[in-house]
């Protein structure tokens, strides 16, 4: 299998306009005593953020958990939860709805997306124009923190 990474992205914590935790850079203290939504398509354990406090040492409880990221978006909206995102998605997010945000209070967690294929079609003229395509349309979505 051959791979090639296509994004990359940091993680921030996004909330309602004003919300009171997000009006400077969040400490690690704040974030984790705050109310948060965790979004995942299993339901039950960890999210990836969490999974990254705890190997630092930390955990949370998530107060909520939604299967969607969208409809997080909307929880969040209209309440004082939290909701840890990649950047590249609040960016998304900030087309359709204004929402305040911050860095993640720990370094280093980051998305990153590859794309996949076969050996044997790496040479593929289709195969290799399908990647380049791609590559190409997301060439300006790459997203690494503004620090």
């Amino acid at each position: 299998i051959e791979q090639q990474a296509v994004l990359r992205s940091d993680y921030v914590v996004m909330g309602r306009p004003g919300h009171p935790a997000l009006q400077q850079p969040i400490s690690l203290e704040t974030y984790l005593a705050n109310r948060h939504i965790l979004v995942s398509r299993r339901a039950d354990g960890p999210g990836l953020e969490d999974d990254w406090l705890l190997q630092h040492g930390h955990r949370r409880v998530p107060a909520l958990r939604c299967q969607s990221l969208w409809t997080a978006c909307q929880v969040v909206a209209s309440t004082d939860y939290l909701l840890t995102v990649p950047r590249l998605f609040l960016q998304q997010a900030l087309n359709i709805q204004r929402f305040d945000s911050v860095a993640f209070p720990l370094s280093g967690l980051q998305l990153s997306v590859y794309m996949y294929w076969h050996r044997s079609r790496d040479a593929d003229p289709a195969n290799r124009w399908l990647r380049n395509e791609v590559m190409k349309s997301l060439c300006g979505l790459a997203v690494e923190s503004p620090e």
